[in-house]
């Protein structure tokens, strides 16, 4: 009988302990979800600022000097239409970015910007917007000379 009074007391001194340890494992686990949901958004921000750059400067690139082209002496791109070309892709998919192009028309520069998803779930608690950008350049005498930085 002494004995048994003796555990109990002893076993009632932990009372508690569990829901300590329970607790602060809940905390970091949710923190850990939160960055990992957040990394997620980043990622997917990116892969699409990369897609939307790609795409434009194909846009771009497609807006050949009629002149050269037919001739088959010089396949060139037309700057000025190749600009105009890749900015009406990045409005059309509705990203921001910057569209350059070489005089001789023999490079195209795209570089798009999205912000990563406002509709994240750590959005309410972090709420500002982080750009991903991305650049893709596009040669006229390759097919697949893009150059992603």
């Amino acid at each position: 009988m002494r004995c048994s009074k003796r555990l109990r007391a002893r076993l009632r001194a932990d009372d508690g302990g569990v829901v300590v340890f329970v607790a602060i494992c809940t905390v970091a686990l949710l923190g850990l979800i939160g960055i990992i949901l957040e990394g997620g958004g980043k990622m997917r921000a990116a892969e699409r600022a990369d897609a939307v750059a790609m795409e434009a400067a194909r846009a771009g690139g497609q807006a050949l000097d009629p002149a050269g082209a037919v001739t088959g002496t010089r396949v060139r791109a037309d700057p000025a239409a190749a600009t105009a070309a890749a900015y009406a892709y990045l409005s059309s998919a509705g990203v921001s970015g910057r569209v350059s192009a070489s005089a001789d028309g023999r490079k195209l520069t795209v570089t798009s910007t999205t912000p990563t998803s406002p509709t994240s779930p750590t959005s309410r608690t972090s709420p500002r917007s982080c750009p991903v950008g991305q650049r893709w350049e596009r040669g006229a005498d390759d097919a697949s000379a893009g150059h992603l930085e």
